[in-house]
């Protein structure tokens, strides 16, 4: 439970960094490397979902990240160090999508507003 709670200022610091030791991070969150570890093992299994397929069964589908940053762990060629490599993973397709439906949006609107008003006739005004 103790590893658990320190997630979200693991999280936090990620998304400080592009790139950062595993001894730093260490440091930072007052923990030992091991325990480090295993707090980014279970960060990294939070962060990805089942995504349904649209097959058959309610399970069939492929693990997708839901997360805004995505990680992992790399051996730094120079120090020897390992590294834990950040990368943004805001997928541009659902920023798009959302994107192309506010302009549609906005296109109705101002057709709308471009329209000439329309005049409510009574068939009984109009039969005079």
């Amino acid at each position: 439970v103790g590893g658990i709670s320190q997630l979200p200022l693991l999280k936090q610091y990620l998304l400080l960094y592009s790139s950062i030791s595993l001894p730093k991070l260490a440091g930072l969150l007052e923990t030992d490397e091991g325990a480090l570890r295993t707090a980014l093992a279970a960060l990294k299994k939070n962060n990805h979902c089942l995504q349904w397929d649209g097959g058959r069964y309610m399970t069939s589908g492929s693990f997708t990240s839901v997360a805004d940053i995505d990680f992992y762990i790399d051996v730094d060629p120079a120090s020897g160090n390992e590294l834990v490599i950040v990368s943004d993973n805001i997928t541009t397709r659902h920023q798009a999508e959302l994107l192309s439906r506010h302009i549609l949006k906005f296109q109705e609107i101002v057709r709308d507003l471009e329209m000439p008003p329309k005049l409510a006739v009574d068939k009984a005004q109009a039969t005079y």
